[in-house]
């Protein structure tokens, strides 16, 4: 089974949180590259009412929890992830993080990704059982473990987060995680079609949606 692993922004995105809401540290994120002027730039570019951080996870044809302006966009899609804190935005580099002015974002919706990635994952497993093959392309290769991965994401599964992260964020990623990790075994590099490229698209937005600070509570 492929290992439950978030992409590098989307666990950066609940360090973040938890950090601007005071839980934790900002020992985590010096870390992984965030020096004291970007956690300063962070803290500026937070919305008080609702402090925290969101990733965004695109892909081409596919710019999700991107809203411009299209160097960022750019950047973030060769990347294929991004952080946002309100009106910045950060693309990880070989050096560190670099900082970006960006457009807000429409806020993801937890139970709209919920039920798209349950609907997702019923129609890829129905399409599996009928043509016990993918057929999702050209580059697409079948392996017989895919069948068993999808079967396993009915089973619960947990990551590893920061203190105040929401238990049902933490659920749902895990699930889009382990998705994504699932669907990498069915590609050798050719864009997924069909159920499996919805389930794609269900599994980011999973992912997007449980690590937005709009999934969490109001700070108290």
């Amino acid at each position: 089974m492929p290992v439950t692993d978030l992409p590098e922004c989307a666990e950066l995105a609940w360090r973040v949180t938890s950090w601007l809401r005071g839980l934790t540290g900002g020992d985590d994120l010096i870390d992984v590259g965030a020096d004291l002027e970007v956690l300063g730039r962070l803290r500026a570019a937070a919305d008080p009412r609702l402090p925290g951080a969101g990733v965004a996870l695109p892909v081409p044809g596919d710019p999700l929890g991107l809203a411009g302006p299209p160097e960022f966009n750019t950047a973030a899609l060769e990347a294929g992830q991004a952080l946002v804190v309100g009106t910045l935005g950060l693309t990880p580099t070989e050096i560190g993080w670099r900082t970006w002015a960006i457009s807000l974002r429409p806020p993801p919706d937890l139970g709209e990704a919920r039920r798209e990635l349950r609907t997702a994952l019923v129609r890829a497993t129905e399409a599996l059982a009928d043509l016990d093959a993918v057929q999702a392309g050209p580059e697409t290769v079948w392996r017989p473990e895919l069948a068993a991965g999808l079967a396993e994401l009915r089973r619960p599964s947990r990551l590893h987060a920061p203190a105040g992260t929401p238990p049902v964020a933490v659920e749902l990623a895990a699930s889009g995680a382990r998705a994504m990790a699932i669907l990498r075994l069915a590609s050798t590099g050719g864009a997924l079609g069909g159920s499996l490229g919805d389930l794609d698209r269900a599994a980011r937005r999973a992912v997007v949606a449980a690590c937005s600070a709009d999934a969490w509570p109001p700070p108290e």
